[in-house]
């Protein structure tokens, strides 16, 4: 296809996540008074931006659920680091809190119950997710395991997962301090393989 423009301005922008009917685009952008604010663009008619929440924090990675009901994303308004909150994709600026801790880059299970992220300390965690009409109720929150890569930094998303959620796949950073540089690795065909893996 041909590449093509999207948004315009003079603020730092940076992608979070395209709804699952390919029609809705989120992303944070920069404010005039240096916070980030998550803004949402329609992919189809007029293509007019609108803000989805407008904080004096940073609020950023945000992630439209599988169900385009609500948006995860990770905010430093605790003033204790970053925390993942939800808010409704339909606006308002309702904020529900997930993480107490430390959160960052939020990816949802394919059917909106559980809420994946980063805590602080490179652990991943999942937490319950229970939709009652327009409100929402965090559960259970249980750290799946350890070792992902630290989250400060512009790397971006370090892990992914599948779409039944029964597995990962995550970035690992290699150590340096001894030897040779690490190579790179070509695996061509890894559908096929990942279909080979029990």
């Amino acid at each position: 296809g041909v590449e093509e423009r999207l948004t315009t301005g003079d603020r730092d922008q940076a992608l979070g996540s395209v709804s699952p009917d390919g029609r809705t685009l989120i992303y944070s952008q920069v404010s005039a008074t240096e916070s980030t604010d998550l803004w949402i663009l329609p992919l189809t008619g007029q293509r007019e931006p609108r803000q989805l929440l407008t904080t004096p924090f940073a609020d950023q990675d945000p992630a439209i659920s599988p169900d385009g009901k609500w948006v995860a994303y990770g905010s430093n308004i605790s003033g204790k680091g970053f925390e993942i909150y939800l808010t409704p994709v339909s606006g308002g600026g309702r904020q529900f809190a997930v993480s107490h801790g430390g959160g960052y880059r939020p990816l949802w299970s394919r059917d909106s119950r559980e809420l994946f992220y980063v805590v602080r300390d490179g652990d991943l965690a999942a937490a319950e997710i229970t939709v009652r009409g327009d409100t929402l109720e965090v559960g259970r929150i249980q750290r799946l395991f350890g070792g992902v890569q630290s989250v400060d930094g512009p790397q971006g998303y370090v892990y992914d997962v599948t779409h039944d959620g029964s597995k990962f796949i995550v970035a690992e950073s290699v150590d340096r301090r001894g030897g040779a540089p690490p190579g790179i690795t070509l695996v061509e065909n890894w559908p096929g393989v990942l279909s080979t893996v029990p």
